[in-house]
């Protein structure tokens, strides 16, 4: 089972959700700062939830991924790289069905509200996933199952 911290880390370099560069675990939400940090999430582990403070008030902030299905991922790759990238396939899908529904720019007086586009979405994701492959390519070395004699051989009582 993935602790809190690694399943922080993993959805910190997954990006979900976006906007964040920091998650602090707190007990409850009694335990939450009154000044908080900016861009930092809060994890509230009584009610297993996640809290961002916005606009004076904590408001429950919704993600993607489960913390469940990051641990599940972690516990079998037991590899960062490995486990972000397989999300980041998650997300694609997950933000495709959004765009599918209809997802679109409104207009509303004096202000314009612009969603993402799904292409701006997927190109950015698939970078995102480009540069886990990358990572995790460099990191892995392989066998080729050779198996080399590093002893000079003895040859007539002498060594060579």
């Amino acid at each position: 089972m993935a602790t809190n911290a690694q399943i922080f880390e993993v959805r910190l370099a997954v990006k979900d959700p976006l906007g964040y560069i920091a998650i602090v675990e707190v007990a409850n939400a009694t335990a939450l700062p009154s000044s908080p940090i900016a861009q930092t999430l809060y994890y509230v582990v009584a009610i297993k939830e996640y809290q961002a403070y916005e606009d004076g008030a904590w408001t429950r902030q919704d993600v993607a991924i489960s913390n469940d299905r990051i641990s599940a991922l972690y516990d079998l790759y037991a590899d960062i790289n490995k486990v972000a990238q397989k999300l980041v396939n998650d997300l694609l899908i997950y933000y495709g069905q959004i765009a599918a529904m209809g997802y679109k720019s409104t207009s509303n007086g004096s202000e314009s509200f612009d969603k993402q586009t799904l292409s701006d979405i997927i190109s950015f994701y698939k970078a995102l996933r480009d540069s886990f492959k990358e990572e995790s390519a460099e990191t892995n070395g392989s066998s080729t199952g050779y198996y080399a004699v590093t002893k000079k051989p003895n040859v007539g009582g002498m060594d060579l």
